[in-house]
């Protein structure tokens, strides 16, 4: 929804562009996949990830992220996508939180995650 009803990425001074049903949908989504992160797969979970960033609901998001991490980290690399892992950084960045939003060791593993699929994807 958020893809096709949303042209470009607000500014925080924007946020008011949005259009309001998205926010209470974003919202309720990001609600169930803290609580069911396990039970979700690295694409599902990066794709509430970028629509909870594009929305600007950065509260939410800060919320989100750690189950996110914890579970995205846990998956094989083989389940982890190189496009969620890349979904989730935007989402990590356009929040613009805090560098000590989250514990270091929850952003090292997905870091290194993301760094095995690159050298992966890079492979014949």
């Amino acid at each position: 929804l958020v893809k096709i009803f949303m042209d470009g990425q607000p500014s925080p001074a924007e946020h008011t562009n949005i259009p309001k049903f998205l926010l209470p949908t974003v919202t309720a989504t990001a609600s169930l996949a803290r609580e069911q992160a396990s039970a979700w797969s690295s694409r599902m979970l990066s794709w509430v990830v970028w629509s909870v960033a594009r929305v600007l609901l950065t509260k939410e998001l800060h919320l989100l992220l750690p189950p996110v991490l914890h579970q995205v980290e846990k998956l094989p690399h083989t389940e982890q996508g190189l496009q969620d892992a890349a979904m989730i950084s935007w989402g990590i960045a356009t929040a613009d939180l805090p560098r000590n939003s989250w514990p270091r060791e929850a952003l090292d593993k997905f870091m290194h995650s993301m760094l095995w699929n690159l050298r992966v994807a890079k492979q014949p």
